[in-house]
């Protein structure tokens, strides 16, 4: 593979062009549950980049299927609460900040859920301006 085989965004970067791939939700032994949401390989820079969000800490007290058809808010970093998240781009962790996640289906292990974020590019000084994205989300629960 070469770069002419991914999308090149370095013209006019933005959270909206980046491709998401089928994530996965895991809950680890105190309950807290991680979502991990890959993003196919693009271009940036003239380099391959090859990232991910990864959202840690995130708790919801009542299983899953639970929360369907419902939404949960949640504060930004660093009230206590926050969903601790971050996107690695430009040789630098961003903060992401999760303010909503809507969760619209849990079916055979497979949870579809619309997250609100807020990616803080401005905390490492990458080069982008900060920016909010509202996506809709297909995790495989493990």
């Amino acid at each position: 593979m070469n770069n002419t085989d991914f999308e090149d965004i370095t013209g006019n970067f933005s959270v909206s062009k980046l491709k998401f791939l089928k994530g996965c939700i895991t809950q680890n032994e105190d309950g807290m549950y991680a979502l991990f949401l890959p993003i196919a390989k693009f271009i940036l820079d003239a380099e391959t980049v090859e990232t991910s969000i990864l959202l840690d800490f995130i708790e919801l007290p009542e299983t899953l299927s639970w929360y369907i058809g419902k939404s949960v808010v949640f504060p930004v970093n660093p009230v206590e609460g926050y969903i601790d998240g971050s996107i690695y781009l430009k040789n630098a962790h961003s903060p992401v900040d999760v303010t909503e996640l809507r969760f619209i289906s849990l079916e055979n292990d497979i949870l579809t859920i619309e997250i609100s974020m807020q990616f803080d590019f401005e905390f490492e000084r990458i080069g982008f301006k900060n920016e909010s994205l509202k996506e809709i989300f297909v995790l495989e629960k493990k």
